[in-house]
């Protein structure tokens, strides 16, 4: 099972609280099933680490999407950059609820359409949150998390 790096940010000097929030995704072969059959792909709900600076009014929201490696101390660094820019963050965690630690010796072990669906399902995630304006998110992705936002 993946170990997430343990994040703690700040905003003005005060902590800011980190919820986890569920991630309903899916587990699609391939991309003809993820847009044709996606209701036969087995069901996963993934995990994802939400800061949300408090700021007047709603948050622009970007969601972060690892790589191979999963989440490290460079997601970590990203996500403090953007809280200190006032804008909420969402890490998703693609591995743990697949009980995967890396895809970096074998990128089968779930497929790139499954890595772009839990891109699309983090969106909804952030557009439904109370305190991110859903107007404004976008996702930024290393190597295999590049490819998914990209997909």
């Amino acid at each position: 099972e993946s170990n997430p790096v343990e994040i703690e940010l700040q905003y003005q000097n005060a902590p800011v609280p980190i919820s986890i929030v569920e991630i309903p995704s899916a587990n699609p072969r391939n991309y003809y099933q993820a847009l044709h059959h996606l209701d036969q792909a087995p069901l996963v709900t993934l995990t994802g680490q939400l800061a949300v600076p408090p700021i007047q009014g709603l948050a622009p929201c970007v969601i972060l999407v690892p790589g191979s490696a999963g989440i490290t101390d460079a997601h970590a660094a990203t996500a403090q950059t953007l809280v200190d820019s006032g804008i909420a963050v969402l890490i998703v965690d693609p591995f743990g609820a697949r009980a995967v630690v890396s895809t970096a010796a074998d990128q089968t072990q779930f497929s790139l359409a499954a890595s772009a669906l839990d891109v699309l399902r983090a969106f909804e995630v952030a557009r439904n949150h109370p305190a991110i304006d859903g107007s404004r998110i976008a996702a930024q992705g290393t190597s295999r998390g590049g490819f998914a936002v990209v997909t």
